[in-house]
Order: C-alpha cells, then sequence, then structure tokens
C-alpha cells in the first residue's frame, strides 16, 4: 500500500513539474510573439512616416509640417540605429530651401530608408513564424 501511495506521490509531482515548465514555455512564447509584433507594427508605422514625408516633400509645403513629420520619424526610430545616418542626412536636406535637385536627392534618400525598412519585416517573420511556413511548404501540389 505504501508503494502505490509514493508512485502517486512521484507521479503527481512530475505533473505539477511538468505543468510549471509548460506554463513557462507558453509565457516566452507569448512574450516573444508580443515584442515581434510591436517592431513589425512599428516598421510599418516608420514606412508610413517615410511614405508621408516624401509626399510632402513632392508637394509645394510648409517647413514646419516637414518639421513635424521628421520629428516623428525621430521619434520612431530612436531606440533603432538601422536609419540614423540616413535620418539626419534628411534632416539636413530638408534644412535647405525646396529645389528640384533637394526633392531628388530627399526621394532617392527616402527610398533607400523605406527599402532598408522594409527588408526588417520579412526577417522578423522569418525568426517568429516557421510552423506557418513549414504548413505552407507542406500543403504545396507536389510536395
Amino acid at each position: 500500500m505504501i508503494v502505490i501511495h509514493r508512485k502517486i506521490t512521484w507521479l503527481l509531482l512530475f505533473s505539477v513539474i511538468s505543468l510549471f515548465i509548460a506554463s513557462w514555455l507558453i509565457y516566452v512564447s507569448k512574450r516573444n510573439l508580443e515584442r515581434t509584433s510591436a517592431r513589425i507594427n512599428q516598421t510599418h508605422e516608420i514606412i508610413s512616416m517615410i511614405r508621408q514625408i516624401g509626399f510632402t516633400v513632392s508637394q509645394p509645403s510648409p517647413q514646419l509640417e516637414l518639421q513635424q513629420y521628421t520629428d516623428s520619424l525621430q521619434r520612431l526610430t530612436s531606440e533603432y540605429k538601422d536609419l540614423r545616418p540616413q535620418r539626419d542626412t534628411l534632416r539636413q536636406y530638408l534644412l535647405h530651401p525646396p529645389t528640384k535637385a533637394r526633392n531628388d536627392s530627399v526621394s532617392r534618400l527616402l527610398s533607400l530608408m523605406m527599402q532598408k525598412e522594409k527588408t526588417l519585416v520579412p526577417r522578423t517573420r522569418r525568426r517568429t513564424m516557421p510552423t506557418t511556413v513549414n504548413r505552407q511548404a507542406l500543403s504545396r501540389p507536389g510536395s
């Protein structure tokens, strides 16, 4: 009788430990997904802001509006060092009076910034969604 109680006790103990480990893994996975989701959302906001600046530069608009957009871009990219050099160059370009040459330079720089930011989205998604990619690969005809 005592042997059965010991076995039940060990089984219960291992079940509780397994439950704690599974809960911890779920918590860690959820936290990583939330971080990745926040980074993807921020990347989309940065791309949207770059597009808005590009549109504003192509139109005759007041310097104050451009200044507000570049300030917003700076706030969005402050913790990421990827776009810092381009952001500073953009600020320098926008200090000059609007000319066709300046607008062309700004457009090229914004295009470069957008490309750089767009390359971050697929890399981030690849790290967090391997099961989705595997399911898509398995569901292809001929696989």
